[in-house]
């Protein structure tokens, strides 16, 4: 917090050269910064580019969503976007930042960087790796537009450390000869957790660069591809016992003995899982059905829910995951992500599943 209000003091009282720069070019929005009630900040991220152009023309490009073309002006220290204005904290040859009453935008022109490579040939790079920083932190990119962020971190639910993974939508942008990785959150399908856009500065097979939000190069290798999981061995039926003498999320019986909603489930817990659909089912529950796809190391299993639109066409509504310890023709160790599975019948009670599961093949 600390470095935030030093930020905000530096800013606000950066002397301008708005007699000597003009705004006309491309920008990238770093980040704004958002003054709460109580005057505490928050740094929000989003992955916009800006284009000025000299006959007034301004190019909005909000990546994942939409593009928006505007008009611009100067006023002396306002800047007018149609009706719309924002006061100018700060223009120079790299800089803008703009004071919306309790939010000031941050926004840097791009690095000058020549990547000799198409959008497609860097998208492919991406996805046919598994990369890792020297903090641990591991990235993996699909060909569906999904990616996963993961890292080991206390798990509070589960008592330990654990591999935590964070599910996000990506994409590649070119602006002219620049390239940028952005995040996105879908609010169509309700997916993704972060929002962000990063100007890539090298790209190759064993190695990608990015600036991050702050202006720092943040640096990611591959990950040599070790599967230790043959796909085939999953398929078939399997069967898992739920019981007390097995872990629940922590505090499970304080928090749901009198919950007539959540049911502590004890019993048989069935899984099902052919070519493409996976099938959850207990008790008297009718089959829960999903699509499944494996990651690159074989180490986690992704069920996405299925939804069907009015016009056909089928979308991905929330994806679970299941963390695939390990395998052989009889015994599947896992651990589930979500360890809650929901009545979709009548959508009255849920069950509360055991974290790690077992199942044994039953046919």
């Amino acid at each position: 917090m600390k470095k935030l209000i030093i930020l905000l003091i530096i800013i606000s009282s950066c002397s301008s050269h708005r007699d000597l720069y003009n705004p006309e070019g491309k920008w990238i929005l770093n980040y704004w910064l958002h003054q709460n009630v109580d005057s505490s900040l928050s740094m929000y991220t989003n992955p916009i580019l800006f284009e000025f152009k000299k006959n007034g023309d301004l190019i909005h490009s909000q990546l994942g969503y939409k593009e928006t073309s505007n008009k611009w002006s100067i006023n002396k220290d306002t800047i007018l976007f149609n009706s719309y204005k924002s006061v100018i904290r700060r223009l120079d040859s790299d800089t803008l930042i703009l004071q919306d009453n309790n939010n000031q935008f941050v926004i840097t022109r791009p690095k000058k960087v020549k990547i000799n490579k198409s959008s497609n040939k860097i998208k492919n790079i991406l996805q046919n790796n598994i990369w890792t920083n020297k903090q641990g932190k591991e990235l993996e990119f699909f060909k569906n537009e999904t990616m996963i962020e993961s890292q080991l971190i206390y798990n509070y639910f589960v008592g330990d450390t654990t591999k935590s993974i964070n599910i996000n939508n990506w994409g590649i942008a070119e602006f002219y000869e620049d390239y940028y990785l952005y995040y996105y959150i879908d609010l169509f399908n309700n997916t993704g957790f972060k929002k962000g856009i990063y100007q890539l500065i090298s790209i190759s097979d064993s190695s990608f660069s990015f600036f991050d939000e702050n202006g720092k190069l943040i640096s990611y290798t591959n990950k040599p591809l070790i599967s230790n999981i043959d796909s085939t061995l999953l398929q078939g039926k399997w069967v898992s016992h739920n019981s007390k003498n097995k872990k629940y999320r922590r505090n499970a019986y304080d928090i749901y003995s009198d919950d007539e909603k959540m049911i502590i489930f004890e019993g048989d817990l069935i899984m099902e899982i052919e070519h493409d659909v996976l099938t959850f089912q207990i008790d008297s529950l009718r089959k829960i059905k999903y699509n499944w796809r494996l990651n690159k190391c074989g180490d986690v299993l992704f069920i996405d829910k299925i939804d069907t639109l009015d016009n056909g066409e089928k979308i991905i509504y929330y994806t679970d995951i299941i963390h695939i310890n390990t395998i052989t023709k009889s015994l599947i160790n896992s651990r589930l992500d979500n360890w809650i599975l929901y009545d979709e019948i009548s959508d009255e009670k849920s069950y509360l599943l055991n974290i790690y599961q077992d199942f044994e093949k039953i046919d």
